[in-house]
């Protein structure tokens, strides 16, 4: 396993960033219903809804290619190394995350804001 720089094994931190993978959801109205996710830092990033799993997993290493540009992208500041990641790995596609149906979350730890103590 090669990790990013700076990051040690057993960083909680890299645990964070490893995460991605296949959601399936499936509801009476809709049926069974996929969508990839990758979560790195703070970031959460997602494809649109599919009933195509393959579409799904099509999604996912695409998503992967984001996470991995971003994380390996030096030293610049996240939202620099994400922004270059998802430019040149659509580019590479020949497509556009606006057509993807992507979507970003920030997610950011309650103890961040207001202290592990409280």
């Amino acid at each position: 396993e090669v990790l990013p720089e700076g990051i040690k094994r057993g960083d909680r931190s890299w645990k964070t960033v490893q995460k991605c993978g296949i959601v399936k959801k499936e509801t009476a109205r809709y049926g069974i219903y996929y969508n990839a996710e990758a979560r790195f830092g703070p970031i959460v990033i997602s494809s649109r809804y599919t009933h195509d799993l393959t579409a799904a997993v099509d999604h996912l290493l695409v998503l992967n290619a984001v996470k991995l540009r971003t994380i390996s992208g030096g030293n610049a500041p996240l939202h620099h190394r994400f922004e270059a990641a998802v430019d040149a790995t659509f580019k590479d596609q020949g497509t556009s995350y606006e057509t993807w149906g992507l979507r970003m979350r920030l997610r950011v730890r309650k103890h961040f804001w207001v202290g592990a103590s409280t």
